[in-house]
């Protein structure tokens, strides 16, 4: 990881574009001023015409960014969010870069052959100096990825309930109302809501649940030991 002072790279740009000195800051001051840093920090490692990544604010690590980069080539898609159990920082960009990677070719001599990077920078409010990284794209040790977390999974519940019933049926009614309760209680959409009602705040994020009722059977059981 390499620090990059704030100061001197003001300076250093203002030196390049002529700008006004008396503007130049000791510190990074906000997410605009960190964001401007961070070209700065592209230009000083001698990356030009990059794309850069939205910046991520640590106190919102609740909230997933979208990275859609055509120069990220298969991965075209990224959704991220800052990993609060292993990122201290409170800005973090990303710029796509290409870097050097250095093979052998024929012969046994040395061929320098590009690839997609992603140039990490990062950075605190008040902070005299910034951060940089380079990694592969979409291998962030500052952030976790929605892909490496997501689940999807069919699962098949089987259960079997012994119940008793005891009552009065005057009109002969039972078997009607037993089986309109038991389709009210053993309902796609209740078995669904009742799901999504008990992992909603369980779970990281929004979830989808999906039920679909294959079969409900009722055998007499005369005699059983179990109610």
């Amino acid at each position: 990881m390499a620090n990059h002072n704030v100061k001197q790279l003001q300076k250093d740009w203002c030196d390049e574009y002529d700008g006004d000195v008396d503007d130049l800051r000791d510190f990074v001051d906000d997410e605009g001023h960190f964001e401007d840093i961070a070209l700065w920090v592209t230009k000083s490692l001698g990356y030009s015409s990059v794309l850069f990544s939205e910046v991520q604010l640590s106190f919102y690590e609740d909230d997933w960014t979208e990275s859609d980069c055509s120069a990220l080539g298969k991965i075209k898609k990224l959704v991220w969010q800052l990993d609060d159990a292993k990122s201290n920082c409170e800005y973090l960009i990303h710029a796509i870069v290409e870097a050097p990677n250095w093979t052998l070719g024929r012969d046994n001599k040395e061929a320098k052959q590009k690839q997609v990077m992603a140039l990490c920078i990062t950075g605190d409010s008040g902070d005299e100096n910034v951060y940089s990284s380079i990694h592969m794209a979409g291998k962030c040790p500052e952030c976790l990825y929605e892909h490496e977390i997501m689940i999807d999974k069919k699962i098949k519940v089987t259960a079997t309930f012994y119940i008793r019933v005891k009552g009065k049926d005057k009109y002969g009614k039972f078997q009607q109302v037993f089986d309109d309760a038991i389709d009210g209680v053993l309902s796609k959409n209740t078995i669904e809501d009742n799901l999504y009602d008990e992992m909603y705040y369980e779970m990281d994020d929004e979830i989808t649940i999906e039920a679909k009722r294959h079969r409900v059977s009722q055998v007499r059981v005369p005699r059983t030991r179990q109610i």
